[in-house]
């Protein structure tokens, strides 16, 4: 699972996740109204889905149905990994003060935010 996963595969995957297993219509049916996706595009999504390791197949009459090979702990580690690539790793507390938004009143966010501070100084 070390292949680079593009935004759309990565937007299939997802369908998969929620679903837990699906066929090429369950995923067409689910992205019907936000994407304007043709079946040969999401069968192509699939198929590098399956050769780079994300997901696994088994037949079904004439179709394939898909599950994820991997927890999507591990998937999403690997995705944001490969996005922030090195822009937060010099300063974490940037990453953790987009992703949480401030709250004043919550003391375990505010310790979270020190120690990536404290980190970011002692190296």
């Amino acid at each position: 699972m070390n292949n680079y996963i593009t935004l759309k595969e990565i937007f299939v995957l997802s369908i998969i996740y929620e679903l837990e297993e699906a066929d090429i219509y369950d995923i067409l049916q689910h992205v019907k109204d936000e994407k304007e996706w043709e079946y040969t595009s999401v069968e192509t999504f699939l198929t590098r889905l399956y050769s780079k390791g994300y997901i696994e197949r088994s037949k079904f009459g004439r179709r394939y149905r898909y599950r994820p090979t991997h927890s999507l702990h591990l998937v999403v580690k690997q995705v944001l990994d490969r996005l922030f690539r090195g822009i937060f790793k010099e300063n974490p507390a940037t990453l953790v003060s987009y992703l949480i938004p401030p709250c004043h009143s919550c003391p375990v966010i505010s310790r979270i935010k020190s120690r990536c501070q404290k980190e970011k100084g002692s190296e």
